[in-house]
């Protein structure tokens, strides 16, 4: 072929091979296909057995069907004859085709269709042409001609020959007769092969038919309380926008003796069915480590109910229970409210998008509804919210309704927004100023902080980048464009499976060519951003890292943590060093799993390995010893050097307190705090870190914090307020004797306390 490297046969064969495989991808069971060959060396159809001597060199490979890989494979291994005794009338087998469609469909209703490839060399009986056409029109099939390029000559839309060689008279005759032909078909349509295998050489979207997830109403009011000024739209909602996903994996194994009961040859499926089995060890022999043949006793599964933690307990609840906790619904959605566009955070919309169509039910009624809404809420700069239930029993969601306008399609875009309780808010600190830890704010001539050179060198750099810049026709520029990118996962997974079910021992093939180039920068913006790059790199002065140097960790006193850790060293080490360096990284690992006291190394690691502790419940011991930890840390520390490490510690001690019903303990040490850092005392010199504790909002624990916690919110915010000396209101506890011996003076020896 021209511009080709392979034979028409071979690039028609891989055509029709790669359309095959896209169908079995996409796996949908109504989409069937029969492959019929003209021009092989035998003949295999249902007319020439029905008529012997006619439709001579027609072969159907299979009949109708859902495509598999055993049709692949077939259409793979067939041979390119040559032959001229072996040539077959390309009408003989478009009439094999219509008696395939007709025996299988019979009068149900599909969409039928039938592509025919083939070239202008071959000698083609013209004389049955009506009678083709009058059967293709009684049965409703639509055609497609394709016919290709041979020996430098190939066919236009517009019935001329084109190519440097002049066609034969047999390539005229065909080609007006094709035209001829397709005219007097409905549907019928005559195209060129060669935009056709440029077009499949292109990266192509997974086709889906439309299905709704949702068919419903759409409520505006409460029908049951104001049937009369409620309002019900009949609505239809498909997904618009959905996340493509690689093909999920089976399990498969080479020993597998289950039979496919889908398998009606009885071959072996190789599949991996899974049994789960319910033991229990006796509680004598369970105890005796040594023994490895403990008998376990088998545990009925209706004799397993769920558990639930709560704290450090299972609190076991049955099904009839869980049952009845459930919350049951019905199918719905509802307008909760509108609300202008700028009040729901672009941050806030979650999942896939689906669009909202009118319904089937009183649809000319229900289109109309759906246009008037989505103008007004346009024209009103508004969205609305929804409670959605997709179907009985189901939790329902929250969605906002956003106008959608298409060619001659006016409807609603539905996008699910978060709860409450979805939102996860995180503090970050600010990049226009710094807050230090006496609460001064800095917001210039600080290391942390741009200069305006930066702020200009960063900007230089974004127009650098911009790709809109480029012209249209550049290299990459297309490879940017959202319609045009493609996601070279997925084309790789499902390039290896198609590879493997024809060789399974062939290599993993190596991305495209178009597709790797996508995940690189653009060349030329990379050659004109060098400057800019320069200057930021000296403006923020980036070096180099060296991954394998070690880092200095200061603790708390300003000296280099290497009582404990000095010796650890990385893990690629670890890893080349064999059996000896394992072993010290599975004592590290022990000894950090069974800490038993805190230390000024890293608090807060420790107090959290003795909170998960698996052998014995520290979690009081833990608060004990962090509350002396922050109160040693606020009292021995250097002006505020050690406060930001007290912070720490206080923040992780409060979280756990109120999650493992600490809150009392927490709540008292809390008061003997406030008592330590004085706040009535303007000369205080633990002042700072009592304004840094109010700049946090660091306070008593509440009933809404935790349930254990007796004291009110009210009572929790005037803490913070009175600056006089805390009262010690709380009951009796433990605590008490922790207070007792932290009870120290301001004017105790500091290097006494160092020690």
């Amino acid at each position: 072929m021209p511009n080709h490297n392979r034979t028409v046969y071979q690039e028609a064969k891989d055509m029709i091979v790669s359309k095959l495989e896209d169908r079995i991808l996409a796996g949908r069971k109504t989409d069937q296909t029969s492959v019929i060959l003209a021009g092989t060396e035998g003949t295999d159809n249902i007319v020439a057995t029905e008529k012997p001597g006619q439709y001579q060199h027609v072969t159907t490979l299979s009949d109708i069907s859902q495509p598999d890989l055993a049709l692949v494979r077939k259409l793979v291994n067939v041979p390119m004859i040559e032959s001229d005794e072996s040539a077959a009338d390309m009408c003989d087998a478009i009439i094999v085709s219509i008696e395939v469609i007709r025996k299988h469909c019979r009068h149900l209703k599909y969409d039928k269709h039938i592509q025919v490839i083939t070239t202008l060399d071959n000698e083609i009986d013209w004389l049955d042409i009506e009678a083709i056409q009058s059967m293709l029109k009684q049965e409703n099939i639509s055609i497609t001609a394709m016919y290709v390029c041979f020996e430098g000559r190939c066919v236009g839309l517009d019935n001329t020959l084109k190519g440097k060689n002049n066609p034969s008279e047999r390539q005229k005759l065909n080609a007006e007769h094709w035209e001829k032909f397709i005219k007097g078909v409905p549907n019928g349509e005559l195209i060129d092969y060669e935009p056709v295998f440029t077009e499949m050489q292109r990266f192509r979207k997974k086709e889906v038919r439309p299905s709704p997830t949702y068919r419903g109403y759409l409520h505006l009011g409460d029908p049951a309380t104001y049937p009369d000024t409620s309002l019900a739209i009949s609505v239809n909602m498909y997904a618009h926008i959905y996340e493509a996903k690689v093909p999920t994996a089976k399990k498969w194994s080479a020993i597998s003796r289950v039979v496919d009961s889908h398998n009606e040859s009885g071959q072996l499926s190789h599949q991996v069915e899974t049994e789960k089995k319910y033991t229990v060890k006796p509680a004598d022999e369970a105890n005796n480590e040594g023994e490895d043949t403990v008998m376990s006793k088998p545990v009925d599964e209706k004799d397993i109910q769920k558990a639930y933690r709560f704290g450090k307990t299972l609190i076991t609840v049955s099904e009839e229970v869980e049952d009845y906790l459930k919350l049951h619904t019905e199918p719905e959605m509802t307008i909760l409210g509108f609300y202008h566009s700028d009040a729901i955070p672009r941050d806030y919309l979650m999942s896939n998008v689906y669009v909202i169509t009118a319904g089937s039910y009183n649809s000319a009624y229900a289109g109309m509804a759906i246009s008037v809404l989505a103008q007004t809420m346009r024209k009103m700069s508004a969205v609305a919210l929804v409670r959605h239930v997709s179907r009985a029993n189901v939790p329902p969601k929250l969605a906002v309704l956003y106008p959608y306008f298409a060619e001659n399609v006016d409807a609603l875009h539905f996008v699910q927004v978060a709860y409450g309780g979805d939102v996860r808010q995180f503090a970050f600190n600010s990049l226009d100023k710094v807050l230090t830890a006496s609460g001064k704010i800095i917001q210039s001539d600080h290391p942390y902080l741009p200069t305006k050179e930066m702020e200009d060198g960063m900007k230089d750099l974004i127009d650098m980048m911009d790709v809109e810049t480029l012209d249209q026709g550049e290299d990459g520029y297309e490879y940017l464009d959202p319609e045009e990118t493609y996601n070279p996962r997925l084309w790789l997974v499902n390039k290896a499976i198609t590879t493997r079910a024809l060789n399974p021992a062939a290599p993993i093939p190596e991305i495209d060519p178009r597709l790797s180039k996508q995940l690189e920068p653009i060349p030329k913006l990379l050659e004109r951003s060098k400057e800019s790059v320069s200057r930021l790199k000296r403006l923020l002065n980036i070096k180099q890292v060296d991954p394998k140097k070690k880092k200095r960790r200061y603790v708390a006193n300003d000296q280099l943590a290497e009582e404990d850790h000095g010796d650890r060293r990385s893990v690629e080490d670890i890893v080349r060093g064999g059996e000896q360096e394992a072993k010290g990284v599975g004592s590290l690992l022990q000894k950090s799993r069974d800490v038993r006291e805190i230390s000024t190394a890293n608090p807060v690691a420790d107090f959290e390995d003795m909170v998960k502790n698996m052998n014995e419940d520290l979690v009081t011991e833990a608060v004990t010893q962090m509350s002396k930890m922050i109160l040693q840390l606020v009292t021995t520390s250097f002006g505020d050097r050690q406060y930001g490490t007290a912070m720490d510690c206080l923040k992780v001690l409060r979280s756990t307190a109120a999650k493992e019903n600490e809150s009392e303990d927490f709540n008292r040490f809390m008061i003997q705090l406030k008592n330590t850092c004085d706040p009535g005392n303007p000369q205080s010199r633990r002042l700072d870190f009592w304004n840094l504790m109010k700049n946090e909002g660091i306070t008593l624990i509440t009933k809404e914090d935790a349930p254990d916690s007796e004291v009110t919110p009210e009572e929790a915010e005037a803490y913070l307020k009175e600056v006089d000396r805390a009262k010690d209101t709380l009951t009796s506890t433990p605590m008490e004797a922790m207070e007792e011996e932290n009870d120290m003076d301001e004017d105790d020896d500091l290097f006494a306390m160092m020690e």
